[in-house]
């Protein structure tokens, strides 16, 4: 009987330690796996958040807004673990700003690197958040890859990549800059959007979308 008392307050004080631990942020021991303590399996239901980036291309040493939020703009998450990684490698790339008075979010050292992972500060549920990464000086094509824990306990769905990648170019390149910024006026206009030209030789007003204006060189 004591020899029982004994292992359930062991295992009772383990949950509780890993609970509190992933409560108030993810511990360094996630960094590879990027998933929380919880003793439950990760939600099989569709990811219902997003990931949505400041720029997609930078030159190193740039920073790069990336916002997590629902699909919906109103369900609640508690927790998440974020990471800037090359497809196919366990390694984080670049590094997170998080001003002093931030109550929020926390950096993490992975992978003998420091502050190349972020996580939730509390787990007061919350609609979004925003976090500021800084590109590095290894150019390439970069995925964020976020774990997201929601309200209830135990509800967590696995790392998610997601479709919008960000390219980092070098700040020396000229060449690179002149696309950079290309691509960011591109970006601003709406492929939507309708662009008129008046036909010297006709007279008509003729329509085009942004991108085929784009392509006819007007």
């Amino acid at each position: 009987m004591q020899t029982f008392t004994v292992a359930l307050a062991l295992t009772l004080l383990c949950t509780i330690s890993t609970v509190n631990a992933f409560g108030s942020g993810a511990p360094e021991g996630v960094c590879v796996s990027m998933l929380p303590g919880h003793r439950a399996l990760p939600s099989p239901d569709t990811f219902p958040y997003k990931v949505v980036l400041s720029k997609q291309t930078v030159t190193s040493e740039e920073s790069v807004d990336i916002t997590i939020t629902s699909l919906s703009g109103e369900r609640e998450f508690k927790g998440f673990i974020l990471q800037v990684r090359k497809a196919g490698e366990e390694k984080a790339y670049g590094e997170f700003k998080v001003d002093s008075g931030d109550e929020t979010t926390q950096t993490l050292d992975c992978f003998e690197t420091s502050r190349n992972a972020i996580t939730h500060a509390s787990n007061v549920p919350k609609k979004s958040v925003k976090v500021e990464w800084v590109a590095p000086e290894e150019e390439g094509v970069y995925e964020v890859l976020v774990t997201i824990v929601g309200k209830g306990y135990g509800e967590f769905w696995k790392p998610q990549t997601h479709g919008e990648k960000i390219t980092v170019v070098s700040g020396e390149d000229e060449d690179a800059k002149a696309r950079i910024e290309k691509a960011r006026q591109g970006q601003q206009r709406s492929d939507s959007s309708q662009y008129s030209k008046k036909d010297n030789r006709s007279g008509q007003v003729i329509s085009f979308n942004m991108k085929e204006a784009d392509v006819a060189g007007i």
